[in-house]
């Protein structure tokens, strides 16, 4: 599932039959499904196990088992490209799948084995990686740390870099796996989450401000943390399906979440009243 970045009510979702639905959640009390993309051929398409949107909002990038990668239209519904025998199939859940935040035409996905990067740009009718050269010569990265548990997932705080460090908080990474971790490249791993005793969590997202983490776990529950200076504070369950929850989203405004679960179910949550801006709520005194 994802929000439109463009879009504070839009959202997408992914699933079976290789097909993408779009919803409007323009009040807490109702939902509408407003309309349903197929791929082009659903038995090549099978499951969606990665979905996005471009930073314009414009298109929406789908994963699929069959390892392609299919660029839609959002508007018309039509699917604009499509990149054969470039993704991961991850048939055991979602598929890592991120859009650049800035620039509407670049995108990354787990390439084919699941060990790498395969970079897109959608202007062009191949991936990067079949026509340039991304790797370093010697075949070194840049940075690697140990968290010393399995990773599914990897949030970063949303502010800007040690924007936050005079209010007493630091810019850190949470990885997400049997456990929780916070990691930052200034002082290392900062804090490890005990409580969750192997429960895997697939999927981290902080809302707007930062003040609150959310987690998609094993088990169906998406629980929720308040962010402190020096650690992050388990408030509670919040959202509950009955199959494991692999991915979530929070709209741009911090007033819905929204959940994908194994049980082939989307969940919508209101989480209260947008951080900004209209709310379509009035108290008359």
């Amino acid at each position: 599932v994802a929000f439109s970045p463009k879009d504070r009510y839009l959202f997408a979702s992914g699933g079976s039959e290789g097909k993408v639905n779009l919803y409007s959640c323009s009040n807490s009390l109702s939902h509408q499904l407003i309309i349903s993309y197929h791929l082009t051929n659903s038995n090549i398409a099978r499951n969606i196990n990665g979905l996005r949107f471009t930073s314009d909002g414009r298109r929406i990038l789908c994963a699929t088992t069959s390892r392609r990668l299919t660029v839609l239209d959002v508007e018309r519904g039509e699917q604009i490209n499509c990149y054969d025998n470039c993704a991961f199939n991850g048939r055991d859940g979602k598929v890592p799948l991120a859009a650049d935040p800035y620039c509407p035409h670049f995108a990354v996905c787990s390439c084919v084995n699941g060990k790498g990067l395969t970079l897109f740009d959608l202007r062009m009718p191949l991936p990067l990686d079949f026509v340039f050269d991304i790797t370093t010569p010697d075949g070194r990265f840049l940075h690697c740390f140990e968290v010393g548990h399995t990773s599914n997932s990897i949030t970063a705080t949303p502010e800007l870099y040690g924007s936050s460090t005079d209010d007493g908080f630091s810019s850190l990474m949470m990885i997400g796996g049997e456990s929780m971790t916070g990691y930052g490249p200034d002082f290392g791993i900062k804090e490890k989450q005990s409580e969750f005793d192997k429960t895997q969590i697939f999927k981290l997202k902080y809302t707007s401000n930062g003040s609150l983490l959310y987690a998609a776990c094993e088990g169906g529950k998406v629980k929720r943390y308040r962010r402190y200076p020096d650690h992050h504070e388990f408030i509670g369950d919040v959202l509950s399906h009955k199959g494991d929850v692999y991915d979530l989203d929070i709209s741009p405004f911090d007033e819905f979440l929204v959940t994908a679960s194994k049980d082939k179910t989307v969940g919508v949550m209101c989480l209260g009243p947008p951080n900004h801006g209209w709310t379509g709520y009035c108290q008359l005194t």
